[in-house]
């Protein structure tokens, strides 16, 4: 696969984690569609254990016991719920800085699940200076944050729309698609041509109620006495 083939998987797949609906069907689609970005289970679980083995020394840290529950309920609230929250959030936010910040947020994460360091910057110094020797390459899902295009990332007003965490085409682009597009504008008509038709109606009221208020014609000739 080429850079730039690579680079639009890597933005699809942020797209469709966006979207994930809370459905166990519906992560393991987008596990099966994408199983060289898709995080495992197993490296959290041994970093979870990594952590419960030699806890860093922080005031107020407890680490206690095995997470609850499978393989995928640990992947899905270890990682991949919070990392889609983080993404939509960053999707979402209009400032720049924020959005680069919640771009290191995101990657913080991965990189602590995908390494087995702690999470956080905090509790990877919290023992002191730590030596870094060839740091690996940028995974599949660490490089797709670092290309995340958000001067492209767009939250669709339409309120029914079933993805509406989208890459725009175009600059001013508002809505995902020419179907939420086309509701959104079938809607403002709507809209307008009710407005529009109660002025109309009240306005023919208006008429019609002066029109009985004049004094009736008469049909008499000149001269007629």
């Amino acid at each position: 696969m080429n850079r730039r083939a690579a680079r639009v998987r890597g933005q699809n797949f942020l797209f469709e984690l966006a979207n994930l609906r809370d459905d166990p069907q519906a992560v393991e689609r987008l596990r099966n569609r994408y199983p060289d970005i898709f995080p495992g289970a197993e490296r959290l679980k041994e970093h979870w254990r990594q952590l419960k083995m030699s806890p860093p020394k922080i005031e107020g840290l407890t680490i206690r016991g095995e997470p609850s529950g499978e393989l995928d309920m640990i992947l899905w609230n270890g990682l991949i719920k919070p990392l889609r929250d983080g993404l939509r959030s960053l999707w979402i936010t209009p400032n720049v800085r924020t959005k680069e910040w919640l771009k290191w947020c995101l990657r913080d994460m991965v990189v602590a699940s995908e390494r087995s360091v702690p999470f956080g910057s905090n509790l990877l110094f919290a023992q002191g200076p730590v030596r870094f020797d060839d740091f690996p390459e940028p995974s599949k899902l660490e490089q797709a944050l670092i290309e995340f295009s958000a001067d492209r990332a767009r939250y669709c007003p339409n309120a029914d729309c079933q993805t509406p965490y989208f890459f725009a085409i175009r600059p001013a682009q508002r809505y995902c698609g020419t179907t939420c597009a086309g509701e959104a504008r079938h809607k403002s008509q709507m809209s307008y041509w009710k407005r529009r038709g109660k002025m109309l109606r009240t306005s023919r009221a208006k008429v019609g109620d002066i029109a009985l208020a004049a004094p009736p014609k008469t049909n008499r000739r000149r001269g007629d006495r």
